[in-house]
């Protein structure tokens, strides 16, 4: 519910992101240990790199959303037995935060789609969800003045990795 109706609302364009400095270790180290309070019995890697700012202009709260849905995905997709890993980088005017899982991925013939509203991959058919997530993450991002990329091999896994700039 609350998934369609962040969608509306950024349908309608009712959702505004309120920027203000923050750290994103911090950021990233908050939504591992919620995740971990959702499902204790799996391992969150984080991994943030030497070079990684200690500060990002953006809307944390929206920031969170994004990476709480990539992380709580990869969960959702991947073995028990594996960790997923959030991995830091920066790029030019930048900073990279990649969720990684070795998962089911997605098949290269609906990989056009994956962002796409109601998106479901056939091979996450048993797994819960109504194809909401990355749509309206990928949004965000762009609300945020970032952008939402992927790669993935079915099979083997996938990476997600939210865009941001440092400054506004």
């Amino acid at each position: 519910m609350e998934m369609t109706l962040k969608s509306i609302r950024l349908d309608g364009g009712q959702l505004e992101a309120y920027k203000q400095p923050c750290d994103p270790a911090a950021l990233i180290s908050g939504v591992a240990m919620r995740q971990l309070e959702l499902t204790p019995e799996r391992r969150i890697e984080v991994h943030i790199a030497p070079d990684t700012p200690a500060s990002l202009v953006t809307d944390p709260l929206l920031a969170e959303q994004i990476l709480t849905n990539l992380v709580s995905n990869a969960i959702k997709y991947s073995p028990t037995n594996e960790p997923v890993h959030i991995i830091t980088r920066t790029e030019p005017e930048r900073i990279a935060i990649g969720v990684h899982d070795r998962g089911i991925g997605i098949s290269e013939e609906e990989q056009p789609r994956v962002f796409s509203r109601f998106f479901r991959s056939k091979t996450s058919r048993n797994i819960s969800g109504i194809g909401l997530g990355l749509n309206i993450s990928q949004r965000l991002a762009i609300l945020l003045g970032g952008l939402l990329s992927f790669q993935s091999r079915q099979g083997v896994g996938s990476t997600f990795t939210l865009h941001l700039p440092l400054k506004e």
